[in-house]
């Protein structure tokens, strides 16, 4: 995968550079300019990114001259919500017959514990506060 490099030259220019990765080691592709200002820096990272979709036949995800992207400061953060991971690890417990091994309870905490490390106490509090699935604590130490 082909990444823009830029890197600062002994005469103190900003060179942009065409890189990628093989056995850990920096190949460089293809040196697109060495620049002085942010105008031209700018310019040699367009001219890199059009040079890495010809090579690798694949269009960046997020151009920079893309004016479709929302800024952040018009982003409100509603939080986070586990119900759809929560349905398709239950999906793929059924599809493996993990549900079958013992106990609803059983399950619900395997699948918290690979969601939210911690406790099995914690991961009780948990099930009940992100999926308000109620196991009682009696229940948890006779079944398991």
């Amino acid at each position: 995968m082909y990444h823009i490099r830029t890197t600062k030259t002994a005469s103190g220019a900003i060179a942009v550079q065409i890189v990628y990765y093989k056995n850990r080691k920096l190949i460089v592709t293809a040196h697109i300019a060495s620049t002085h200002n942010s105008v031209e820096l700018k310019a040699a990272k367009i001219i890199a990114q059009a040079q890495i979709e010809k090579i690798s036949k694949q269009t960046s995800m997020f151009p920079e001259q893309s004016s479709n992207l929302i800024s952040l400061e018009k982003c409100h953060y509603l939080g986070f919500n586990y119900q759809f991971i929560y349905e398709i690890f239950s999906q793929i417990f059924v599809h493996f017959k993990f549900h079958n091994l013992h106990s609803k309870l059983l399950t619900d905490l395997i699948l918290m514990r690979i969601l939210e490390p911690g406790s099995k106490l914690q991961s009780l509090t948990l099930l009940e506060e992100f999926f308000g699935i109620k196991h009682l604590r009696k229940n948890f130490y006779t079944q398991l």
